[in-house]
């Protein structure tokens, strides 16, 4: 839903403001999300989630700063790619998963 606020509010006004926090309020749910998904896959001992926030953190931050939007921009993409390796762990789990059966 936040996604497509976003993708709705390039008209300016407030929504231009508070566009930056939202993405960022997107992407913290996104990554609870893939917390509760490692929980209920068994797969506590994932270093991921810990991971992933130090990007996300990272992130937040530099994205309400203008100078610092290199730094936003390649956090984010870190943040990205420990997502993928959430990705796999998730496929992983779902094959081990149905093998047992």
């Amino acid at each position: 839903v936040l996604e497509l606020i976003l993708c709705g509010s390039q008209t300016g006004g407030a929504w231009a403001r508070l566009a930056p926090a939202l993405r960022a309020a997107d992407l913290w749910l996104f990554w609870g999300a893939a917390l509760v998904l490692v929980r209920l896959a068994g797969r506590q001992q994932s270093k991921m989630p810990y991971i992933a926030a130090v990007p996300l953190a990272v992130y937040t931050v530099t994205h309400f700063i203008p100078s610092l939007t290199s730094v936003a921009a390649v956090s984010f993409v870190v943040f990205s790619v420990v997502m993928l390796w959430f990705a796999a762990i998730m496929i992983r789990a779902y094959n081990d998963a149905r093998i047992k059966k």
